[in-house]
């Protein structure tokens, strides 16, 4: 049991270092900047004109611009979550293991 419980050891701890990095990187991450208008101010009573009442509107316009630094913050925090997401499945598995062993005396 001792391979596997120290596997289970050291992923449990990976994933509160992961999951507290994850929180500050959240609340560090670089912010999306106000994209220029792209439309004229004519251009916008026509559209809206346009749409039913209550029916969402299918054009939006582009409200942000993301910068280089968020989505390079996208990709790591998107990533790091399915990293943390496969350890922790493996994590389970790899403590039902130790559970069973312990439970039937075998290992």
């Amino acid at each position: 049991v001792g391979g596997a419980d120290n596997a289970h050891t050291v992923m449990g701890l990976f994933l509160y270092v992961a999951v507290a990095v994850q929180v500050i990187s959240g609340l560090v991450r670089p912010h999306v900047t106000p994209a220029p208008p792209t439309r004229s101010r004519s251009t916008v009573g026509v559209l809206e004109a346009a749409v039913p009442e209550g029916a969402p509107a299918a054009d939006k316009t582009n409200t942000s611009v993301k910068t280089r630094a968020r989505l390079l913050w996208e990709i790591y925090h998107k990533n790091m979550g399915r990293v943390m997401m496969a350890v922790a499945l493996i994590n389970i598995a790899t403590g039902i293991h130790i559970a069973w062993q312990d439970a039937t005396g075998s290992g």
